[in-house]
């Protein structure tokens, strides 16, 4: 599942992955995700992947293409649930060039915040 939270009053969207991304549901939250970029540019993410396993080779292939395609409009991104997901947050980093990212672990929201905040 992919769901996208609505940005908050210190303009951080939230994003929350969970399961295995598959591409059914990666295509129903690209639209969102799209026009929330047309909105806001860079953007500031939190991301959950607390219950996240990975993406099916579809959706991985869709989201390298949208990664690819939007580099600049993310500025800084928090990843919340651990060091588990190292090696996805290397990948994403290194498909979004210049972005800020942090890994947190998941008790630590409120220090994910004060970062992409500041």
């Amino acid at each position: 599942m992919f769901k996208i939270m609505p940005i908050n009053e210190d303009g951080v969207v939230g994003m929350k992955l969970t399961g295995t991304l598959r591409d059914a549901d990666y295509q129903a939250a690209a639209p969102d995700l799209e026009e929330l970029l047309t909105r806001v540019s860079p953007v500031r993410v939190l991301l959950d992947w607390e219950d996240f396993e990975g993406w099916d080779e579809e959706a991985a292939a869709h989201a390298f293409h949208f990664r690819m395609s939007h580099r600049s409009d993310f500025e800084r991104i928090a990843i919340l649930g651990g060091h588990r997901h190292e090696e996805n947050a290397k990948k994403l980093a290194e498909d979004l060039g210049e972005v800020e990212m942090r890994l947190f672990d998941i008790d630590e929201r409120d220090a994910a915040m004060a970062w992409l905040t500041g």
